[in-house]
């Protein structure tokens, strides 16, 4: 089944947050599938930014089920926010982080190659999802 319109809207697909993690430094075959991280946003554009180094970077495209989504200012998003250097929309607009529970499973769809200037130089979207975890 593809996306619905509803979907669209709402950045999923089939009942799943469609969500990017930027790391800097890393490639696809470096990749630690099985700690993906807590911090990931909704904003490819600042993922990109997060990936960002000398030697370029990558973005990870994933899809995770909203019940690994933790509310924010929850009990739950103080206590990850205290070894996590979470930060609160109010305190840094425009980052749009969404912050997942730990072992929360990951869907990778894909990735984006960031070179050294910063610009993406390959979109790569896997024909077979890879399984990762937070």
């Amino acid at each position: 089944m593809g996306r619905n319109n509803k979907d669209l809207q709402l950045g999923t697909t089939e009942g799943k947050v469609v969500l990017y993690r930027g790391l800097s430094y890393v490639t696809p075959e470096d990749l630690n599938t099985r700690y993906l991280g807590n911090h990931w946003t909704k904003d490819k554009g600042i993922a990109e930014r997060f990936a960002q180094s000398d030697e370029g970077g990558l973005v990870v495209h994933g899809e995770v089920s909203p019940e690994h989504i933790v509310p924010i200012d929850s009990e739950e998003w103080k206590n990850l926010g205290g070894g996590h250097g979470i930060w609160h929309p109010e305190d840094q607009p425009g980052e749009d982080e969404t912050t997942l529970r730990n072992d929360a499973p990951v869907t990778i769809t894909g990735y984006t190659h960031i070179g050294p200037t910063g610009k993406p130089i390959k979109v790569e979207q896997l024909s077979k999802p890879k399984k990762g975890k937070v």
